[in-house]
C-alpha cells in the first residue's frame, strides 16, 4: 500500500476480461476489503459485486492475472460519507417531524417531506461529483 498525501492506494489482483487496443478491462478478484486499512469498519465486505475497471493495456492477453492499483478511501472521507448518507435525512426527517408537528399538527408528513429533500439533496450532490469526475459513472 502506497501512500500518497492523503489518498491510500493498494494494489489488488485483477483477471483481464478483455484487451481493446491501448486500454484492458479487468475484473477485480480480491475481496473489497483485501488490504484496506479501514478492514470491517465500513462495510465494505456486504459487497460482493465484480468490479471492473478499464486500464491501460501493457500487452496484457485475455486471462491474464495483474496487478491494478486502486485508490482507498481515507477515514475522513469515510466518516463524510456516512454523515451524508445517514446523517443527511436523519435530521432533515426530524426538522421535518419538528416544523410540521408546529405548524399543522401532523409531524408524518414533514418527515416524509424531510427525507424527499435529502433524497434530492443526495442526488445532486451524486450528480455534481460525477459530473467532476469524482465518482464512477457507471454506478
Amino acid at each position: 500500500m502506497a501512500y500518497e498525501g492523503r489518498e491510500v492506494t493498494r494494489k489488488v489482483p485483477a483477471r483481464v476480461i478483455k484487451v481493446q487496443g491501448e486500454k484492458a478491462i479487468v475484473e477485480v478478484l480480491a475481496s473489497e476489503c483485501g488490504g484496506c486499512p479501514h478492514k470491517g469498519k465500513c462495510g465494505g465486505e456486504l459487497l460482493s459485486a465484480k468490479r471492473r475497471l478499464e486500464v491501460e493495456n501493457k500487452g496484457y492477453s485475455e486471462g491474464e492475472i495483474i496487478l491494478v492499483e486502486e485508490i482507498v478511501p481515507s477515514e475522513s472521507q469515510l466518516i463524510l460519507s456516512y454523515l451524508l448518507l445517514f446523517g443527511l435525512p436523519l435530521l432533515l426527517m426530524i426538522t421535518g417531524a419538528a416544523l410540521s408537528s408546529k405548524l399543522w399538527n401532523e409531524p408524518f408528513v414533514g418527515a416524509v417531506l424531510g427525507l424527499g429533500v435529502s433524497f434530492l439533496i443526495l442526488r445532486a450532490i451524486d450528480f455534481f461529483l460525477k459530473r467532476k469526475g469524482k465518482l464512477d459513472k457507471g454506478k
